[in-house]
């Protein structure tokens, strides 16, 4: 049942360039049973005091939000938020976000703890030290979840807290994003997981997913052992984790640490993957195909992905990269015209007011593979998350999924292709390197230098 996705994310519409998101006061929420379209501020019991949970029932799949069309650019935030309002008194709400800067999320959390919900979010401590004490939107939430407490049971009670590094490792940082619902609406054990943050930065200046999975209790239950020992700002036993749901669906956290984490995640399924032989309406005229969507390919680690990627390309896979920014080793392999020539690719970032610097860009972190993978000639997988492919990644948190699924890799591999063969229009052409040549710090300059890698 979790292969059904959201009605809407195949509109091919653009409307063009929005240099903003819209108004909270204007912006329209998704419809769905019993909830009416409005502002944020009117929407599923979404305002201040002891408000009723509204009736939103999150439904599972896919989603992908569209920044450059005003109707679709919330997609994903208005599914969080509306699920947010939806969950009713006596219910747990659990966040990871590396950022949590977002007015109509904050107002969502606390209306849901005044109602009796169990809120707990948990962020980066470099973000929250950088926010205002008294206008930031992690200590108006630290002040509003930690008051009604003394009548809760221990299980029950709200707070957010900041980890220094890896919540769940030594170094990295604390870059997962996955959100937790006991119950919202007419489900239960609602489990998302991909790359938007709490922010309204990822509505309107990136490309995101986010993928939501209903009624597996025991996934829930895995991601709530996860946050668990994420809460507790130390190192897990072990920190690279698995969870199988079924033999189509995975889940898995790093960092990449312990006895199971042996080589490199990604290098590990390129390694697998042939590119002839592919069967059964998979692939491409018999060729595995291969579809990556990804914010950042950088430094030694991705190096070595860049250079499996090149030579799956030679040995004539079908592939297709979107991507935001690649480090200047990794452009050197992509781009070389040894072999088949350059690993075609096509970089999604935008530069809409003038500045030099791209300001909406592409966030997701995805890779589809069709065709032969492993022993099998019709593989259909999918692996997705929260994981740029970098080496601070591998020591960072991290979360997502992997799926052997036609339909799932369809949706993902559709999304890729649009965004490869409809690279947003730049009406302010960025010349020259963008800044790759200028790394300090794992930190971009030049025209990357708005670039929320994170």
């Amino acid at each position: 049942f979790f292969f059904q996705a959201e009605d809407g994310i195949r509109d091919t519409s653009v409307t063009g360039v929005q240099t903003c998101a819209l108004p909270i006061s204007t912006v329209v929420l998704l419809a769905g049973p019993g909830l009416v379209t409005g502002s944020v501020a009117s929407t599923g019991g979404g305002g201040s005091g002891s408000s009723a949970p509204g009736t939103y029932t999150p439904r599972p799949g896919v989603l992908f939000n569209k920044p450059l069309t005003a109707g679709k650019r919330r997609i994903i935030n208005d599914h969080i938020l509306n699920t947010i309002n939806s969950t009713p008194g006596g219910a747990k709400i659990r966040i990871m976000s590396w950022n949590v800067k977002s007015f109509p999320y904050r107002r969502a959390l606390i209306a849901a703890h005044n109602r009796g919900v169990s809120v707990r979010v948990i962020m980066s401590n470099g973000l929250a030290k950088k926010q205002s004490k008294t206008s930031g939107d992690y200590w108006i939430l630290r002040r509003a979840l930690g008051a009604h407490q003394s009548k809760r049971p221990s299980d029950m009670t709200s707070w957010i807290r900041a980890c220094v590094a890896s919540c769940r490792g030594i170094r990295g940082i604390a870059h997962a994003k996955y959100y937790t619902f006991s119950n919202a609406g007419k489900a239960s054990d609602i489990v998302m997981a991909g790359s938007a943050n709490m922010t309204e930065v990822a509505a309107g200046n990136q490309w995101n997913d986010m993928f939501t999975v209903v009624g597996k209790q025991g996934l829930y239950d895995w991601f709530q052992k996860i946050f668990t020992e994420a809460s507790k700002d130390k190192r897990a036993n072990p920190p690279y984790q698995t969870y199988t749901v079924s033999p189509t669906m995975s889940a898995w956290t790093l960092p990449y640490l312990g006895s199971k984490a042996t080589g490199d995640p990604v290098t590990k399924i390129l390694k697998r993957v042939q590119c002839t032989g592919a069967t059964g309406g998979t692939g491409i005229n018999g060729k595995t195909s291969i579809r990556i969507g990804q914010t950042a390919i950088l430094d030694a680690r991705g190096v070595q992905i860049a250079k499996l990627l090149k030579s799956l390309y030679n040995q004539g896979c079908n592939i297709r990269l979107a991507y935001t920014v690649l480090g200047p080793d990794v452009t050197k392999i992509i781009k070389s015209g040894s072999g088949r020539g350059p690993v075609p690719a096509h970089q999604i970032a935008q530069d809409f007011d003038g500045d030099g610097k791209f300001d909406r860009y592409l966030h997701m972190k995805d890779m589809v593979i069709s065709g032969h993978y492993g022993s099998r000639t019709d593989a259909s997988f999918v692996y997705n998350g929260t994981q740029n492919w970098t080496e601070v990644s591998s020591l960072s948190d991290e979360v997502g999924f992997a799926f052997y699924s036609r339909p799932i890799a369809q949706k993902y591999s559709d999304w890729i292709d649009r965004l490869y063969l409809n690279p947003p229009p730049n009406p302010h052409p960025v010349t020259g390197d963008g800044g790759v040549d200028r790394l300090a710090n794992g930190k971009l300059g030049g025209a990357y230098e708005k670039v929320q890698l994170n």
